[in-house]
């Protein structure tokens, strides 16, 4: 981007080229919709630890602070309450014309000691345009000074350019009722420069901030659909918005009333959202918005109230195009690969990618599939059914082949390791009616692609499923019963009406299917195998017999939480427990406890024991701990194992455990339970991909993995949520 140059010098300078905004939107779902497509943001580290600190201050500010204005100085009086003229300059160029500050407001945080925040507005010179302001200050009291944080935007004069947000960081010297004025200085950046400043304070007075509307300066806020045509209901609704104005969330209010708060997001579809050059909000939740409701948006401040002026409506009216079908991938040695697909079929009125306007259009998303790498590319806006995806590097926004806008990087650049390629149709709402952003979005995931990427080769083939009821002998069907290939790594749960289906296995390949393993939960069913089944087919229904043998016995150690459980045992039997650095307690033994067996709810037939409370010792993996009630002996040594991450953006779990084992990974929300069972690499890692099974993170309250020893013996690790 070119350098700002002074608005009054303009006349003796080439015009600049000021930080432009497209007036493309480029949405694209958070990854809980669309697995992990395009989840890693498009940031460097380096650039976003710049600005996190400040914007986490931003989010949720309402539970930090107080609900009134303090007196922070010793002159009691706010501090910075009142009128600042800043002086300013950008780097390498001429000074620009003064900046006035007006901060009306200051609250101290409730839990940073000596931090307080302030609202405002700041005049911006020639156009006169007041834009909200946000601050966050650090007070220092044996200086009488702070440091802090400014944010706001400043609309220059039409000709020179669009609206843009500047950051001020900064020291402020503060004098009390002395005659000097107060004085700050310190560095400011934007999304194209960046500079040094210099204001002065000597005018405590509060001015009213008015309406950014009456500077021109508005806000859109988006409501529109996505719809999964491979899942049922498959709906989701999401709100979204872009800005250059200063503030600290989206509310949105849906026509019965209820009320949401948006928070910041990014990803590879938005490389000028950083939080020093523009804001974006996104959010999503499944089901239908109201057709034909009005939908109110509104942007907060930093203290959570509403900004004056920043009020817009959405009406959502319909979805209702068909999805990208037969997606296929061919690629040739270190050249672009090309992607082809069925073109969606025009819906009059709502998607038409030929229409004038265009009001359809195509989304490519390529991310790292079940795996945490940070390769990734997109392209949005594309009216033709294929695209050129380039191999050599490219400049993120710029256009693609042969239409679209490309962004991410090129696929020469990716890591090794396989992908998932997903084709979307977006549809834009009728100019003829009042909806604003976009409309509609539709996939079919059963369609999506896998990329195996090894150095030069790619690989592109077909994904799909393998699905069916699981009954008992009776035909009644059975929730919560674990179906896998005998290979494992592909596990469901059976829903309440005992359907399971089996997603991601390549076309082209049989498996034997297995139903009735164990990794949702103990049941009392002998295990059923299908052999050479092909992927794609359907209705492999399941009749399990109940199991002849008595309940098996088996331990569960969990050492986080310091708890041994173990079932299968006689009801009022005594339990005695040992925990040991090896497998032989006559020698010694580290722990012992004995529980009488209390019958299983579930099975009162069945006993089960529960060992807790045993502080200060520490259960550790490499641990033996062996339970007996004289006659049977169960013996389990204990493994690492750990649940590190929960990545809301993709719903994928990760952790550790020993390398190349099978680990069977569960969440639990309200109103559901999901499962799954993952392999750990050569390097121990595993990582759970939940995103197609309606995982909803906010709702999630437990997450938990076990690993198993040869007899069902399980080790067990759950998530601690931050």
């Amino acid at each position: 981007m070119g350098s700002f140059k002074s608005w009054r010098a303009f006349e003796e300078t080439s015009k600049p080229q000021i930080f432009k905004i497209s007036g493309l939107w480029l949405p694209i779902c958070k990854a809980a919709v669309f697995k992990n497509i395009l989840q890693i943001l498009s940031l460097r580290r380096e650039r976003k630890m710049k600005v996190i600190n400040f914007m986490t201050c931003m989010t949720l500010v309402l539970a930090v602070l107080m609900p009134a204005s303090i007196a922070a100085a010793d002159n009691g009086v706010d501090d910075f309450r009142g009128r600042w003229d800043f002086e300013w300059v950008f780097n390498d160029d001429n000074p620009q014309p003064p900046l006035i500050l007006y901060i009306n407001e200051m609250r101290a945080s409730l839990t940073i000691p000596n931090t307080y925040y302030a609202a405002g507005c700041m005049r911006s010179p020639d156009t006169n345009a007041i834009m909200p302001l946000s601050l966050r200050a650090t007070h220092n009291p044996d200086t009488s000074s702070y440091e802090f944080t400014i944010y706001s935007t400043i609309v220059p004069p039409g000709e020179y350019g669009e609206p843009f947000l500047i950051r001020f960081n900064g020291t402020a010297s503060m004098y009390g009722e002395s005659v000097k004025d107060d004085e700050a200085s310190g560095s400011l950046i934007t999304g194209f420069d960046a500079g040094e400043w210099y204001g002065v304070h000597h005018d405590r007075r509060v001015t009213k901030c008015p309406s950014i509307r009456d500077y021109g300066l508005g806000f859109d806020g988006d409501l529109y659909v996505h719809k999964d045509l491979n899942n049922n209901p498959g709906y989701w609704t999401l709100y979204e918005g872009h800005t250059v104005i200063v503030s600290s969330g989206m509310l949105v209010e849906a026509p019965d009333g209820s009320q949401t708060v948006v928070q910041e997001y990014t990803d590879i579809f938005s490389p000028d959202v950083d939080f020093v050059g523009r804001f974006r909000y996104l959010l999503h939740f499944e089901g239908m918005p109201q057709i034909g409701g009005t939908y109110r948006f509104t942007l907060l401040d930093i203290f959570g109230d509403p900004i004056p002026g920043t009020e817009s409506t959405d009406i959502w009216y319909a979805c209702n195009q068909g999805a990208p079908v037969n997606i296929n991938g061919t690629y040739s040695f270190e050249d672009d690969a090309l992607l082809v697909w069925d073109a969606v079929p025009d819906v009059p009125g709502e998607f038409e990618t030929g229409g004038d306007p265009q009001i359809g259009y195509y989304q490519i998303g390529i991310s790292p599939f079940n795996w945490p790498g940070e390769s990734n590319y997109g392209s949005a806006g594309i009216a033709s059914p294929n695209h050129v995806i380039p191999w050599n590097t490219f400049e993120p926004g710029s256009p693609g082949v042969p239409d679209g806008t490309d962004f991410g990087i090129a696929l020469g650049e990716f890591q090794d390791g396989v992908y998932e390629v997903g084709v979307f149709a977006f549809s834009q709402p009728n100019p003829q009616f009042a909806g604003v952003g976009h409309e509609c979005m539709t996939y079919d995931s059963s369609e999506f692609l896998r990329m195996d990427k090894q150095g030069s080769d790619l690989n592109f083939y077909r994904v799909g499923a393998i699905s069916g009821y699981v009954y008992d002998a009776d035909g009644n069907p059975l929730g919560g019963i674990g179906v896998d290939t005998e290979e494992g790594g592909y596990g469901y749960c059976t829903d309440e009406d005992g359907y399971y289906t089996l997603q991601g296995l390549p076309y082209g390949t049989s498996h034997n299917i297995v139903a009735g393993r164990d990794f949702c939960g103990e049941h009392p069913f002998e295990e059923q195998t299908q052999f050479n089944i092909e992927v794609g087919s359907t209705n492999v229904n399941f009749n399990l017999n109940t199991a002849s043998e008595d309940q098996p016995i088996t331990i569960i150690a969990h050492p986080d939480h310091e708890w041994i459980f173990s079932i299968g045992w006689e009801v009022d039997s005594e339990i005695t427990m040992y925990v040991d650095d090896n497998a032989d307690p006559d020698d010694g033994y580290l722990l012992m406890m004995t529980q009488n067996a209390v019958p299983e709810p579930s099975d009162p037939a069945v006993g089960t024991v529960w060992f807790s409370d045993w502080a200060p010792f520490e259960l550790m993996p490499t641990m033996y701990v062996i339970v007996t009630d004289g006659s049977v002996t169960k013996t389990l040594q204990v493994e690492p194992l750990s649940v590190d991450g929960f990545d809301h953006d993709t719903n994928i779990v990760s952790g550790t455990a020993p390398p190349l084992r099978e680990v069977g990974v569960g969440v639990h929300q309200t109103g559901g339970d999901f499962w799954m069972v993952v392999s750990s690499d050569a390097d121990g890692y595993w990582f759970a991909d939940f995103s197609l099974q309606g995982v909803d993170p906010p709702n999630v309250f437990d997450i938990h993995a076990m690993i198993w020893d040869g007899d069902g013996d399980a080790t067990q690790a759950n998530y601690n949520f931050p």
